[in-house]
């Protein structure tokens, strides 16, 4: 006896829904070990809120966390762009400043040590350069971007039976790596625009070195693609959706009308300039090399000459 085709699909259906687990309860990521008050147990609680609240499937309940993640250290960001963009003019200064201070260090004086010190607050504080965010920033940045990596890593590596049904066809199961290799490179091509991006906010005129480090990083995340190509699905959908939320966010901070806004200067066009090409860091690296080598050379003569 034949069975309607339309009488089959419905009971595959009905089949497939049967399989799946029950959806996550608030508690259950407790119950499982996974919520604590570290950085990593706090975003794992957070996610496990949005999605019993929302019922969002749980691709888009990653993209959710991250993005909410992002939005919480927004004020911070601003505090920090207000903060580097009032520092760019002051570059050449600073330069001067730190070859000061290392000659004074070298000379074992503390007195003019504690007074070139204050010197550098007074340059600071009349620029209205907020040094405590500065300081501050590190301390909250880190821990949530490592909250969030190991938070869902743990969450996908348990697993989370729910992670392996993602809502999203292309992408079902979040527990494993990208069979496609399209999230690694995908990751890989938005931490260069990032870059990219970001690089409007270095000061490279004065701080020629920053672009080159910029450009190393570029060649980190090329390399990267193997080692992103082993990690979970469900990591790697959380770290893109954080990498594109922080290109958005600094191209938002770049447009005159938001900076007038959140009293943030536009840096004038002589404090900045493009990221430098490969060939050019390639030679940055190769001179600074000869440079040591010189460097060092010299010293082993000066050594030597009082030696005799």
């Amino acid at each position: 006896m034949d069975i309607p085709p339309s009488e089959g699909l419905s009971g595959l259906v009905d089949t497939t829904i049967a399989n799946l687990p029950p959806a996550l309860q608030y508690g259950d990521l407790a119950a499982l070990g996974l919520v604590s008050w570290t950085p990593a147990g706090l975003i794992r609680w957070s996610l496990e809120l949005i999605n019993v609240a929302t019922g969002l499937p749980w691709f888009w309940t990653l993209v959710a966390g991250s993005i909410f993640w992002k939005a919480i250290l927004v004020p911070l960001s601003i505090q920090g762009v207000r903060n580097s963009a009032r520092i760019q003019p002051l570059q050449p200064q600073i330069v001067a400043s730190q070859e000061e201070m290392n000659r004074i260090r070298q000379s074992g004086d503390r007195l003019a040590l504690q007074r070139h010190a204050l010197k550098m607050r007074k340059m600071y504080k009349d620029a209205g350069v907020n040094m405590g965010i500065t300081a501050l920033m590190p301390f909250v940045q880190v821990p949530v971007a490592l909250g969030m990596f190991f938070g869902v890593k743990k969450m996908c590596e348990l697993p989370v039976v729910q992670m392996a049904h993602s809502g999203l066809e292309i992408l079902p199961d979040l527990t494993v790596p990208d069979p496609s290799m399209v999230l690694p490179v995908l990751f890989c091509a938005a931490v260069n625009l990032q870059i990219h991006v970001g690089a409007a906010e270095l000061n490279l005129k004065e701080r020629p070195e920053m672009g080159h480090i910029m450009n190393g990083l570029r060649c980190l995340s090329v390399l990267g693609i193997w080692v992103m190509s082993g990690l979970p699905s469900g990591l790697l959908v959380a770290l893109l959706t954080t990498t594109l939320a922080t290109t958005v966010q600094t191209l938002a901070f770049q447009q005159p009308s938001v900076r007038k806004a959140f009293d943030i200067p536009i840096v004038p066009a002589e404090h900045r300039d493009k990221l430098p090409s490969p060939m050019e860091t390639l030679t940055y690296l190769r001179d600074s090399w000869r440079r040591k080598v010189d460097e060092a050379n010299a010293l082993a003569k000066q050594q030597k000459s009082r030696k005799r």
